[in-house]
């Protein structure tokens, strides 16, 4: 649907120069959305760069810090037991303790992995922020189809042409 008209029959026009403007609601309502998807993929990939690493790595860390903690930890228990000092219900735990950090060590090794630059959840990301800007430019290209512009310089001739018609 005709829009707007901007030039009248018989007028020289300039290359370039807004001809017709077709109704854009939809085009410019798409546009807006998917400049929101790329704003919203830029963030989480942003995110992942400045929070998620530092903390995933910093989880590492402490994941580590308590493993090594309970490895001490199983190895006094365990001398002890042998002298007898400790039951063997103390030495059960602290090999469980001591399992279970393994555990939480192999999670945070595999959650910073995933989200380094190399990384699941990285690349998610960058697909995400790849795909939302290429939605973006379509959107945008289909929304420069509703202004139509005079291709070189010279004089509208064209006839029944007006605001509403399809």
């Amino acid at each position: 649907t005709i829009s707007s008209i901007s030039c009248a029959v018989g007028q020289s026009v300039r290359a370039g120069q807004t001809l017709i403007v077709l109704e854009s609601k939809n085009e410019r309502a798409a546009a807006a959305q998917a400049k929101a998807f790329t704003e919203q993929a830029e963030a989480r990939l942003r995110k992942l760069r400045e929070l998620t690493q530092s903390g995933s790595e910093q989880s590492l860390m402490k994941a580590q810090t308590s493993l090594d903690k309970a490895r001490k930890h199983y190895s006094r228990i365990k001398e002890l037991s042998a002298k007898g000092l400790v039951s063997q219900d103390h030495l059960t735990d602290a090999l469980h303790n001591m399992t279970i950090m393994q555990s939480q060590l192999a999670s945070a090794q595999f959650q910073a992995k995933a989200s380094r630059g190399k990384g699941s959840d990285y690349a998610l990301a960058e697909a995400a922020l790849n795909h939302a800007q290429n939605s973006e430019r379509v959107v945008r290209e289909k929304l420069s189809h509703t202004i139509i512009k005079a291709e070189s310089d010279g004089i509208l001739i064209s006839k029944n042409v007006e605001p509403g018609n399809q």
